[in-house]
């Protein structure tokens, strides 16, 4: 039975993978964003880390696959706990959601769990563990190249090794560094080990965003027993599944979902010159795909106003305001959220003294505007009406107001 319930969840995994939310820039902005001109050699955007006299980052790690469950499978022990384990794991929104979208965090949580597998056969080897060794070796340089918060992982579970490398001291460790420690012996499992040294270390530092814990997340969950009564087990349940699928259609379906969608759609508009983009996350500029044919020049040049005021929205389209002549020509555009009343009088069309209208022409509905919620000034229930309401993002042509009429017998 739980094997069918994982072949679910897998599938269901599999959905989310391709799904089109956007929880956070980084997922292509470290990520496709970085390699997609290497590979395509398409026009792309590189952030600091990556172009800076010191880079931060390496693109070594994007070139690699990855896979969890079967670490957590080998960390857990007990026939029982290993399939409660990667059911709970299976079943996570998180599991969903960050893991499967192109997170440094998603690549992290990988190496953390691989690290544990291969620390356990160290410490549990009564040989020297070359091979294995090696390959923690490997792994853990790999890691720190792809996030530099990986060792905090590692810290604790890290001196389970030292009783091993003390009897074997020509395996990975300085004699400077042994000599420091005689032996450890800690009654906690390696997962939650792992997850207390990660929390302690990153819970110093200041900048802090809810994916840099997705790698407690499966170590948290191999961790974990469900209660005994079967009364409350089966509450627990309800209230598990309940809170993933929440939790996983708002962050794997409308979290942003319409930025990758329509930066395809953009792509596909052979007459598009401009597209200014507002209140979204930055539209990964990888999506539009090859340049045009006109040397190294994209066709589509992208604009991102990111929060920025009504005003500074109208001064940026008023000069990109053009007739709508009805013949071939290049166009303008606005893409911004449904939910952004701003925008309803400028699509109204009638009213001449705007410096222009905006001419929908096309919509993607799933998507969430969650940066653009004003409980304080418009109230709770008015405010979850408009975003979730009037959800969706949309594509508008930015016409002139000022342009004679239209005559359509003189086009024919």
């Amino acid at each position: 039975m739980w094997r069918r319930v994982y072949l679910f969840l897998a599938l269901v995994r599999l959905y989310f993978a391709l799904s089109p939310s956007y929880i956070h820039p980084d997922e292509h902005f470290q990520g496709p964003e970085v390699i997609a001109g290497d590979i395509f050699d398409w026009r792309i955007t590189k952030t600091w880390e990556f172009t800076s006299a010191a880079p931060i980052r390496s693109v070594f790690p994007l070139w690699a696959a990855y896979e969890e469950d079967w670490a957590i499978q080998e960390l857990i022990a007990s026939p029982r706990g290993r399939r409660i384990s990667l059911l709970l794991l299976a079943s996570s929104y998180v599991t969903w959601t960050y893991q499967t979208h192109t997170f440094s965090n998603s690549i992290e949580t990988i190496g953390v769990a691989w690290s544990l597998v291969l620390i356990r056969r160290i410490s549990s080897s009564k040989d020297a563990a070359w091979l294995s060794s090696a390959a923690l070796g490997f792994t853990v340089i790999f890691s720190i190249f792809n996030r530099i918060t990986f060792p905090a992982f590692l810290l604790l579970p890290g001196l389970t090794l030292i009783p091993h490398f003390l009897r074997h001291p020509t395996t990975l460790l300085g004699p400077a560094l042994i000599s420091l420690f005689t032996s450890w012996t800690w009654p906690l499992q390696l997962p939650l080990l792992s997850a207390v040294s990660g929390i302690a270390v990153l819970s110093i530092f200041q900048h802090q965003e809810a994916r840099f814990l997705v790698p407690l997340v499966p170590l948290l969950l191999s961790s974990i027993s469900l209660p005994k009564n079967i009364i409350l087990q089966r509450l627990w349940i309800v209230i598990w599944v309940m809170f993933n699928v929440v939790y996983g259609a708002l962050m794997g379906i409308f979290h942003q979902g319409g930025v990758v969608p329509v930066q395809l759609h953009m792509g596909n508009v052979t007459n598009a010159a401009n597209a200014v983009w507002w209140k979204t996350y930055q539209p990964p500029t990888w999506l539009l795909g090859e340049p045009s044919k006109n040397g190294n020049i994209p066709q589509l040049l992208t604009t991102d106003l990111m929060g920025a005021k009504i005003s500074v929205l109208v001064n940026t389209l008023q000069p990109l305001a053009q007739c709508d002549t009805g013949e071939q020509q290049a166009n303008n555009y606005l893409v911004a959220p449904l939910s952004a009343i701003d925008l309803d009088v400028f699509a109204l069309g009638t009213n001449k003294s705007l410096p222009f209208w905006l001419k929908k022409e096309w919509e993607y509905r799933n998507h969430f505007n969650m940066d653009d919620m004003d409980f304080a000034d418009d109230g709770f229930l008015p405010t979850i009406e408009r975003v979730v309401g009037r959800r969706g993002l949309g594509v508008w042509r930015v016409v002139r107001t000022d342009c004679p009429e239209r005559d359509d017998r003189k086009l024919n």
